[in-house]
């Protein structure tokens, strides 16, 4: 989350959010041991962080995978 800020990206959700997106994870999937990674970036078609794409890329949606 404080990645994002500094790229300016305005996650759509709290860091305990994120927080809760990966425990969710590695709940359902029974992991015991596991590295995460959750990623954030901008548009559909191509991964970007640039916060110029905010606005031309489909709007600036943000994506979010864990």
């Amino acid at each position: 989350v404080a990645s994002c800020r500094a790229l300016r990206m305005d996650l759509p959700w709290t860091a305990a959010e994120v927080r809760q997106g990966i425990l969710d994870v590695i709940r359902d999937n029974e992991l015991g041991a596991c590295y995460i990674r959750p990623i954030a970036y901008v548009g559909y078609h191509k991964l970007g962080i640039d916060p110029k794409l905010r606005k031309e890329a489909h709007h600036g949606v943000i994506h979010s995978r864990v």
